[in-house]
């Protein structure tokens, strides 16, 4: 299961640095309920089947029967024998599929429906006098209608004999689909869907445009039809009759008053697809109000910010008649709904009034993955089930917060999502196994029981079990247990030694059966390797790395290859069905070797079946003289007369439970309760660590360089100008300080107008100067650098615009650095223009301007240029872990390489878009922000000298010293950093301020200061602790102050409060290199003084200058330390008038003793 690593740090560093730890389950308990689910946990579902053929079968839609049963609907390829139906298309084409259930979950009829075509149910419904009705599509059955054309599909069936059905087709030529049906309070039905044809019977001549259009038709108790009605929700915002688009229907469903509502969505123009909801009459079909939803505009926009796409695929109604729409969104929407988008498909919901106004709206999604909410169900008490799909978990900390949270078994997990009337998130779960589950329906019964169904790539081991019988299966889920409709957990192998031998078995790939041999040679692994497959090569020719990493593992317990999990899953589960055959072998030779039995073969049996008992379920099957095995047993019982007795191990899963607790604050404290270094730099990381959305996932990619240190030492890039040569940035991104952006240039069409429209170069201007601590989006490398952008269009053809924006980034902008994420391969036909390049390069070089360039993504040793030209810093790119990514150049032009996998990066938005990619194009930038600090602390270093710098910085990998993948090796922050402005190099604690001269090389002769290392106070005392960090020119003098027990003492910046009796250590950490200084701090109760009783003449509280901590021990004249008694005199009367005491001072100084006459009035 994948898991979180980290969702939010917080910036301290005040008070005592307190470290929250907040632990976020990442998944909801599981609840079973025998008569009702709960609103409190998540749904567990205790009963879990299977159904279909050798190839797809699915459930689209389930609805309870008027005998407390169920049906569903879907579509088949093959035919079935459990559940039994047969199969009218062709290999390639699908039959409709009902299936009746009793309320025990039993089979009790199935049928299959449709032509040699292509046939499929999107949706069921039982009306008032228990008809079913299905609603979908089929081909070429309709008047006029041709081969190519579908027509909507009703199909009515008696519940009690699935013989006796009635089927309606509507349509015309050009095509006709129903979507979705709801039976009505009347008795009769209502069904969704849209239509391309102009000569339909019913609606031809109510259509608005030759494309497919919006349709929702209602028949009668009688099952006639009562009325249809066209939309296209173009027209509600003002697009012109000839300029109309397409529109379709999804999900539909009626209110209390008999209303019906329709959901789906509209092409308003070019790159412009809303969601849209409609309220139709339910007496004659009247448009009562239409809703478009997501873009305001009505013309292709010229942006590529502002295009829209998103849809709603289902709708319900609450009791008190306001409803809730769901579906999808790829962008951010400017209607009143307002939805974000972080991820590439987010899920999307709103709740309307009655008459159509918005009550509330919200999108669920996360980066790196798509939520995908294909339905929506209303209980009886108004809760809410969102249902779908997701192949990630929310990493966003303000939408966890919200309670999006679940975990991911594998591909793709079915997801449920519970809410309350007002859409206050109750619970989440997912459910699934190592590839795709899917939940396409769902229902609660008049029992309390919840079901759903959908569909399954492949055996299920998550928290559903499942077997497989073809590609994708049909599946029931159930709170409630059904022995109909259980699947028994499944075995898997455990350690039997491989039988030599080849192998050969399958397993399902993303689009094919995958088949490979395995061959074991001296009980190893020898190869692994195909024997078919047809999966698709996109996905397939990444996952082929799969076979040598089995074979290099000698097991099949690896990982999935990143971007084909599918695939990966095909080839790993066909080795290890082959292995499992293999072990199998193992121990049937050692079943044959038995022989004859006698009591002395009573160990040799017991070993045979531990054996056997390691096998998984699959295994057991290839043991084929099991029964010469069970014989053996019964044997030994006969002659031990009963003594012997066999084991039969743990046949169930077992579930180990951790219950091991983790005090995390003991991870900073050595056994004598001091700070350690490694805890030192966890409380910094802790305290410069930013609530950017994504800052923790940036850092577990760039921690490796240290990118934190030009955080640490101050370095921000003020007063140095970087121009980035790309596709121009985004105007109004919310995580873009454009108080830092000047006016570039467009070399495209000689504009100002920098606006990007690719994405490319907003991302390159993210990575160096992305806003910090703004509780958005991601962290810049630099918050202080000037940038220009200059766009150009990057084709191969262009090359001449990036020569020119070259020389005006030198003698217009004036830049200090220049970053390139371009590249051309140098041929006969553009040499010109390459020399003409590289010309403005060395001319860039010479005015002391340094350029970085990407040096490419194809590990090969063609020349990509500029990166190629000797006067740039040509950069190659790192995985996650430091090792060079296998798409990485491999050439001379690498000079050093940087992380640019998986880099967290802003997008086109007008909000705080991010996405994720990999490439040079993103390690390029991370070294050029390392030549923008170099040139904001020292403007004279060159190409030449940062080159050196490099060099002399970066951490060597691959072979020693340069190679032609690292180049001088992976760059690190800290080491560059160190090199270009002073560092800390200590800290000392005292109880009172030291004058510390500006830099060491101001001191006549060295000195030594003790800081103070321990300390007596009494319950409420108070005191100020001082940091001293050295050198006093350190480029950053921050600390952060800790307490190890703040209950004990409590600090803030200095300041420390005696809270209760004890002991806890004060620590100073400079924020710049994580040095430390530490003060062992000892609490007693305080006591209480009479000072009736104190005689008035006490004389002579004597205090030698060794016991006062802190103090300077030099060789400077005798004025130092009367300059160190003075402050120690003002600290201590200071106090005094605090403690609200009348005292009579007098200081004298002899011999460097302090006397403090106390006189009391």
């Amino acid at each position: 299961m994948r898991r979180l690593g980290c969702l939010k740090k917080l910036l301290s560093g005040i008070a005592s640095l307190s470290i929250l730890m907040t632990t976020i389950a990442t998944n909801e308990t599981l609840v079973s309920a025998d008569n009702e689910v709960s609103t409190n946990e998540a749904i567990s579902f205790v009963s879990s089947m299977n159904y279909g053929g050798e190839k797809d079968d699915s459930y689209k839609g389930v609805a309870m029967t008027n005998d407390g049963g169920f049906v569903t609907v879907g579509y088949s390829l093959s035919s079935s024998e459990s559940p039994t139906w047969g199969h009218f298309g062709t290999t390639s084409s699908n039959d409709a599929i009902v299936v009746k259930y009793n309320a025990d979950h039993e089979v009790e009829w199935s049928k299959n429906f449709g032509t040699t075509s292509t046939d499929i149910f999107f949706d069921v419904d039982v009306l008032n006098d228990g008809t079913i009705v299905c609603a979908g599509q089929t081909k070429a059955m309709c008047e006029g209608q041709t081969t190519a054309d579908m027509a909507m599909y009703i199909c009515l069936i008696n519940p009690t004999n699935p013989e006796e059905y009635k089927e309606i087709f509507l349509g015309g030529k050009g095509g006709d689909y129903a979507t979705s049906v709801v039976a009505t309070n009347d008795g009769g039905f209502a069904l969704a869907g849209y239509s391309a044809s102009s000569d339909a019977i019913y609606w031809g001549d109510k259509k608005n445009c030759s494309s497919s259009e919006a349709i929702v038709v209602k028949f009668n108790s009688n099952q006639e039809l009562e009325w249809c009605s066209v939309s296209n929700a173009g027209i509600s915002m003002g697009v012109a009759t000839e300029d109309l688009k397409r529109s379709k229907f999804y999900g539909i469903t009626e209110d209390n008053n008999g209303d019906i509502i329709a959901v789906g969505d509209v092409q308003v123009a070019k790159s412009l697809y809303n969601a849209t909801i409609v309220k139709f009459s339910g007496t004659d079909g009247t448009n009562l109000w239409t809703k478009s939803v997501g873009t305001t505009l009505t013309e292709a926009p010229t942006n590529a910010k502002d295009n829209y796409t998103g849809a709603y695929e289902a709708v319900s109604v609450l009791s008190d008649n306001s409803i809730i729409a769901v579906g999808y969104t790829k962008a951010e929407a400017t209607t009143q709904e307002a939805f974000s988008c972080v991820g590439t498909l987010d899920a999307i919901y709103a709740k309307y009034n009655s008459d159509g106004s918005l009550i509330t709206a919200d999108n669920i999604g996360t980066i790196d993955g798509t939520v995908s909410i294909t339905g929506v169900y209303v209980s009886s008490n108004d809760e809410v089930y969102l249902y779908g799909s997701t192949d990630s978990v929310v990493k966003e900390y303000d939408i966890r917060e919200k309670g999006y949270i679940w975990d991911n078994y594998g591909a793709h997990d079915a997801i449920i999502i519970n809410y309350n009337s007002d859409m206050q998130v109750n619970w989440c779960a997912n459910y699934g196994g190592e590839n795709g589950e899917y939940i396409n329906d769902f229902i609660i019964n008049s029992e309390g029981e919840a079901i759903a169904v959908g569909e399954a790539t492949s055996t299920c081991e998550g928290n559903i079990n499942l077997k497989n019988n073809g590609k994708v299966d049909a599946i029931v889920l159930s709170s409630n247990y059904h022995e109909s409709t259980s699947t028994e957990s499944i075995i898997k192998d455990g350690k039997v030694p491989y039988a030599d031998g080849i192998y050969v078995d399958s397993a399902n790939g993303y689009s094919s059966v995958i088949t490979v041999s395995v061959e074991v040679e001296n009980g190893v692994i020898k190869s692994v390797t195909e024997v078919s497959a047809n999966d698709t090569p996109a996905f397939y020719s990444v996952a082929r790395a799969m076979y040598n990493k089995i074979v290099e593992a000698n097991s099949t317990d690896v990982d999935a290859v990143s971007g084909a999990t599918l695939s990966s899953n095909g080839i790993k589960n066909a080795a290890a069905n082959a292995l499992s055959q293999s072990m199998a072998k193992t121990v049937v030779n050692a079943i044959d070797e038995l022989g004859t039995i006698t009591e002395s073969s009573a160990s040799l049996v017991t070993n045979v079946r531990a054996a056997y008992n390691q096998l998984g379920t699959y295994a057991r099957t290839y043991v084929t003289n099991y029964d010469t095995l069970v014989s053996a047993e019964e044997t030994l019982i006969s002659l031990t007369n009963g003594a012997y007795v066999v084991d039969y191990g743990n046949t169930t899963k077992e579930t180990t439970t951790d219950t091991t607790t983790t005090d995390t604050t003991n991870d900073y404290l050595d056994e004598n309760g001091y700070v350690t270094e490694i805890g030192a730099k966890k409380i910094v990381e802790g305290a410069i660590a930013t609530n950017d959305i994504y800052y923790c996932f940036q850092n577990d990619y760039m921690k490796i360089i240290e990118w934190n240190a030009f955080r640490n030492k101050n370095i921000t890039g003020a007063n140095a100008t970087i121009a980035v040569i790309d596709t121009g940035l985004t105007s109004n991104h919310e995580d873009i300080d454009y108080s830092h952006i000047l006016t570039g240039h467009n070399y495209i069409d000689g504009t100002d107008n920098t606006e990007d429209d690719n994405g490319h170069g907003t991302a390159i201007v993210g990575l160096l100067q992305a806003s910090s601590n703004n509780g958005k989006s991601i962290a810049g490398v630099l918050s202080e650098a000037d940038i220009v952008p200059l766009k150009i269009s990057g084709s191969a053809s262009d090359i001449s615009q990036l020569t020119a924006a070259i020389y005006d980034a030198v003698d217009v902008y004036n830049v200090d650095v220049i970053t390139l994420s371009v590249g051309f391969e140098k041929t006969t036909d553009n040499e010109e223009d390459i020399n003409a390049l590289e010309a403005a390069v060395n001319y860039a070089s010479s005015k002391g301007v340094i350029i970085v360039a990407a040096a490419g993504n194809s590990a090969d040793s063609t020349y990509l240029y500029p990166a190629a030209f000797s006067n740039v810093v040509g950069v190659g790119y790192t995985n996650e872990d430091g090792i060079i990514n296998a798409k990485s150049k491999i050439n001379d032009s690498v000079f050093v390489v940087a992380p640019g996998t998986n880099i967290y990066q802003l997008a086109i938005s007008s909000r705080m878009k991010c996405d994720i990619s990999s490439g040079s194009s993103y390690s390029a930038p991370l070294v050029a922000a390392m030549a923008v600090a170099a040139k904001s602390v020292d403007s004279t270093i060159d190409t030449e000298v940062f080159k050196e710098l490099l060099i002399n910085t970066s951490t060597d990998l691959g072979e020693e010293g340069y190679d032609l993948s690292y180049g001088y090796g992976l760059v690190n922050y800290e080491a560059f950093a160190s090199k270009i402005v002073t560092s800390v190099e200590s800290v000392v604690i005292t109880d009172a301020k030291l004058l510390l001269a500006a830099s060491s090389s101001d001191l006549e002769s060295e000195i030594t200061i003790t800081g103070l290392e321990s300390l007596e106070l009494t319950v409420g005392d108070t005191k100020t602790l001082y940091a001293n960090v050295i050198p006093a020119d350190a480029n950053n003098t921050e600390v952060v102050w800790y307490s190890s027990d703040s209950d004990v003492i409590l600090v803030d910046n200095g300041n420390i409060t005696a809270l209760k009796a004890g002991s806890a250590v004060v620590a100073a950490i400079s924020i710049d290199g994580a040095k430390m200084a530490q003060v062992k701090i000892t609490v007693s109760e305080a006591v209480t003084v009479d000072y009736q009783e104190v005689a008035a003449d006490v004389t002579g509280v004597v205090a030698d200058t060794s016991t006062v901590n802190s103090t300077a021990n030099t060789s400077a004249e005798s004025t130092s330390s009367t300059n160190t008694a003075d402050a120690l005199f003002n600290e201590m009367l200071l106090m005094l008038v605090i403690m609200g005491l009348s005292v009579g001072l007098a200081f004298a100084y002899k011999k460097n003793k302090f006397i403090i006459d106390k006189k009391k009035n």
